[in-house]
């Protein structure tokens, strides 16, 4: 029996080395994918194939990430249209936040919260201008999701009414993906309150203009007078 404690507990670090191991693995395959998601999403240009705009398609793309980056670009921007920059954020955060050794706790919370978050976003960017449908999807704000939630708000809510479910369903998924800065946001809030005669204080020094310091008025000292 004591011979197999000992091997069992040298082989209890081996098991932990290769959970951080594979800990850091999946850290650094989101940072990359999000890193690529966002120089696609940055560089990304209409004319890029996928699209159809021009034919023969365009050879050499446009794109800084080259031919994935434009067909990446083009997918996230087909189905999520805008509500695609704000997934990337959350994703970029939790990558920063695995990346100084923190994990995301409920993450199927925080998913959902994102999800929502996306969602809401794309239609809202819809709603703004409901009578613009582009020809390519992915040349639009809303994108499928975004126009497919749309109408279906305006059909059976109106446009103030859609409206008024937007910002509830931003304000659940904001709290489902974020809820410790949401629920800190008041802290804050009373702080900032409280300390309001500083803060204007500040401002106002900000503000007015800083005397320049010239010869002229610089003090004279009894000594240079001597000399």
């Amino acid at each position: 029996k004591t011979q197999r404690n000992k091997s069992s507990d040298l082989a209890e670090p081996h098991r932990f080395a290769g959970g951080k191991f594979a800990k850091y693995c999946l850290v650094l395959c989101l940072t990359g994918a999000v890193a690529l998601a966002w120089l696609s999403l940055l560089t990304y240009s209409s004319t890029d194939p996928p699209a159809t705009l021009l034919s023969p398609p365009k050879s050499p793309v446009s794109n800084a990430a080259g031919s994935v980056g434009a067909h990446l670009a083009y997918t996230l921007r087909h189905y999520l249209g805008g509500g695609a920059y704000m997934g990337l954020g959350f994703a970029t955060f939790a990558a920063v936040v695995m990346m100084f050794g923190g994990s995301v706790r409920e993450w199927r919370w925080r998913l959902a919260g994102v999800i929502l978050l996306v969602t809401a976003t794309s239609a809202a960017l819809f709603l703004l201008d409901p009578n613009r449908v582009a020809d390519d999807y992915a040349s639009g704000p809303s994108g499928v999701i975004g126009l497919a939630t749309g109408r279906f708000l305006l059909v059976r809510f109106a446009p103030i009414g859609s409206w008024v479910m937007l910002i509830i369903a931003l304000c659940i998924g904001l709290m489902l993906a974020a809820d410790n800065f949401v629920l800190s946001l008041p802290h804050y809030g009373r702080k900032a309150w409280d300390k309001r005669s500083e803060i204007t204080q500040v401002v106002a020094a900000l503000k007015s203009p800083t005397p320049i310091r010239t010869a002229a008025n610089l003090p004279v000292s009894p000594r240079s007078i001597a000399s």
